[in-house]
């Protein structure tokens, strides 16, 4: 009885091993990907594409028109904004059709 108790308490021991060995590992791996993202983050600048980023303040009447339009046409708000800007751009003379931002 008391070899059968050892033995369980051997797989017990080893089980718990196992456990807390790879929730080492998994917690090295998180802080790594972590840091990992950190860095891309300080060494990308926020701007895609030579964009520009900004802050809009619109009333929530106009947002959800926008909202509701670039879900029409399967863009995202910020997605429409953009067009639209661009649309106006070009319909005002002052950028060409075929020109890029």
């Amino acid at each position: 009885m008391i070899s059968w108790l050892k033995c369980l308490l051997t797989d017990i021991k080893f089980i718990l091993n196992e456990v807390f060995a790879s929730s080492a590992v998994s917690k090295s791996i998180t802080k790594q990907a972590s840091e990992k993202m950190k860095s891309e983050k300080t060494s990308k600048p926020s701007e895609t594409k030579g964009k520009k980023s900004f802050v809009i303040r619109i009333d929530e009447s106009t947002y959800k028109m926008v909202e509701k339009w670039a879900n029409d046409e399967f863009r995202s708000v910020n997605g429409q904004i953009e067009y639209l800007l661009h649309q106006s751009l070009v319909n005002s003379g002052r950028k060409k059709k075929d020109e890029e931002a």
